[in-house]
């Protein structure tokens, strides 16, 4: 990305072509309010500068018409007096020109956060709106920082500088302007001044702190996912004694990422010094103009406080800019992200919801599947039919399909060919809503939220929502009840995020607590018992096959034989197809 693509027009672009229509409406009112504030600060500077001229010298009162008709209407004693009349009157001014810049202000703050929570909400959206296959490919640290940081980011880096840099411009040409009016020669000194800074800053930083933005930003996604890795590997670590590997690894990346920091910090004060220095050498070429070029030494006094009352307003405006400027190349890696956000109304969930009657069977026929970017397909002529109310088995070794199957009657992922069927009728993703009402799914690492435990049953609903008769029912059915009774809270016991405060088989208990309460027909169990001893994997698959009075259809992938025994039919995987169709008896004879 070259300077000119940084530029402040440029930068309007990208901004315009990242907000709705009614975003935009509101924008240009948002940058009406700019243009006031910006033609009420040059009301202000407009006011001073008469105030020090009469105070500088006060028989001017009677050398300007308008003061000295205000003079005698009033009849002010002297001169004394009615300076101090004039003062408080631009007092007041002042006071109601802040009280109205702050006003703007304000408008101008909730609509840039207003933007920045609304990218937010859509990008999260978005994300939800991917299919499975992407976000299992997608670091969930980039995903949160892309979410939740870059928005922000957005909004306070990008848009908040743009629009101050507006206002800022809009004082900038009024300022000149009016100095025009007053005095052009002062005009042309203050170019003198301030031209060199703009080129020294820009020849200085063209692309250093475009650079240092990215890699700012790719530093703070490695190192939220080093502290990440380490804190959610915590027993590998203190086990294989690696603390001080990892605290090596991050103090790596934090040394990378504060002194990008630093470099940015110190490009960011450049403009000040800059500016101080300007001002000096901006009262030694004004000197010498007055002294030597106009040969008038009796004007310094006049043009020195015209070029103070100009610079006063004018060089903490120009380095307003130039932050700003630098603040948005810090953080122009935030376009690039949000390269794919869409700003209209045409990001829909897209869910036609169908509702899907399943009163007798699943039925795949010849059914292919293969992951992007791979050649061999994982499943292939996959045909299966499984009855309601059955429990049925997937068992194969490692790598043979036995979960991407699962997948796909969890319709996470689609068939490339082939058909899937419900009842005779095909599935398609108008549908998948009704469908997923139907499912539940318990796997081997089944995420707990860091919430109650009636939270944790009842997913997906408000705490106020919750129905907590059927949360009781459905802890008695899969026999939590006495490890709720042992909790001080009851089920409104927070349980710790990932469930740390339970045992891997009560984690389990609550997966399929979570499938009943939403009344699921069919439970897919993915390998959820193989990381559990013997004895509370027995006790895990008693309880679920317990449930079959539920008239669930019970879909059980395992690695161990045994834990099939009760199943009504068992389909052999190999390779990503169905090898052979057994039942137990069969399966375990060989």
């Amino acid at each position: 990305m070259n300077f000119k693509e940084l530029s402040f027009f440029s930068n309007l672009r990208k901004i315009y072509q990242r907000l709705s229509p009614i975003q935009r409406r509101k924008a240009l009112w948002v940058f009406l309010t700019t243009l006031i504030n910006g033609f009420l600060d040059v009301i202000g500077i407009a006011l001073i500068i008469p105030v020090i001229y009469l105070i500088n010298d006060s028989p001017k009162i009677h050398s300007n018409k308008y003061l000295e008709h205000l003079f005698r209407t009033f009849d002010f004693r002297d001169d004394t007096s009615f300076l101090l009349f004039f003062i408080t009157v631009i007092a007041i001014i002042f006071v109601v020109k802040n009280v109205i810049s702050l006003v703007f202000n304000y408008i101008q703050e909730k609509f840039i956060y207003q933007i920045g929570k609304q990218i937010t909400i859509r990008q999260y959206k978005q994300y939800l709106l991917k299919d499975y296959l992407h976000i299992a490919n997608v670091n969930s640290n980039q995903l949160v920082q892309e979410v939740a940081r870059v928005p922000m980011e957005f909004a306070r880096n990008i848009l908040s500088p743009t629009f101050f840099i507006a206002t800022e411009y809009f004082v900038f040409l009024f300022v000149i302007i009016g100095v025009l009016f007053y005095d052009f020669k002062v005009v042309f000194l203050l170019a003198i001044t301030l031209t060199p800074i703009v080129y020294l800053l820009n020849k200085a930083t063209k692309n250093k702190i475009n650079h240092y933005g990215h890699v700012r930003h790719s530093m703070q996604i490695r190192t939220f996912k080093e502290i990440l890795e380490s804190l959610h590997a915590y027993i590998d670590v203190k086990l294989s004694n690696s603390e001080e590997f990892f605290l090596n690894k991050n103090n790596k990346t934090l040394a990378q990422y504060f002194s990008v920091m630093t470099k940015l910090g110190v490009l960011q004060k450049v403009p000040v010094r800059l500016i101080e220095t300007a001002t000096v050498f901006g009262i030694a070429v004004l000197f010498f103009f007055v002294n030597y070029w106009l040969h008038e030494p009796g004007k310094i006094v006049s043009i020195l406080i015209l070029f103070a009352t100009a610079a006063y307003r004018l060089l903490p405006s120009l380095n307003r800019i130039l932050t700003a400027n630098m603040q948005i190349k810090g953080s122009s890696y935030v376009f690039d992200i949000l390269k794919t956000y869409k700003s209209g109304d045409d990001l829909e969930w897209n869910k036609k919801y169908t509702s899907v009657n399943f009163s007798e069977s699943i039925e795949l026929s010849n059914v292919y599947f293969k992951y992007p970017e791979k050649e061999k397909y994982a499943l292939e002529k996959i045909n299966l039919e499984i009855k309601k109310g059955a429990t049925v088995g997937l068992i194969g070794e490692s790598g043979s399909g036995k979960s991407t199957l699962g997948k796909l009657l969890l319709r996470l992922i689609q068939e490339e060919s082939g058909e899937f069927k419900i009842d005779g009728k095909p599935m398609d993703k108008s549908n998948v809503c009704g469908w997923n009402d139907l499912v539940g799914y318990v796997q081997q690492d089944f995420y707990l939220l860091d919430a109650s435990l009636a939270e944790n049953i009842a997913f997906g609903f408000d705490e106020n929502e919750i129905d907590y008769e059927k949360i009781d029912k459905v802890i008695e059915q899969v026999q939590l009840k006495e490890v709720v009774q042992g909790l001080k809270q009851g089920i409104h016991t927070p349980i710790g995020e990932f469930g740390g405060k339970l045992s891997g088989g009560q984690r389990q208990r609550i997966a399929i607590a979570r499938a009943l309460y939403k009344e699921a027909q069919i439970l897919l169990f993915d390998e959820a018992t193989s990381a559990l001893d013997g004895e509370t994997e027995h006790a895990i698959m008693k309880t679920l096959y317990g449930l079959k009075e539920l008239n669930l259809t019970l879909i059980i992938i395992a690695h161990r034989i045994t834990t099939l025994e009760h199943c009504d039919v068992i389909f052999e995987m190999e390779k990503g197809s169905v090898k052979e169709t057994l039942t137990y008896k069969e399966l375990f004879a060989r």
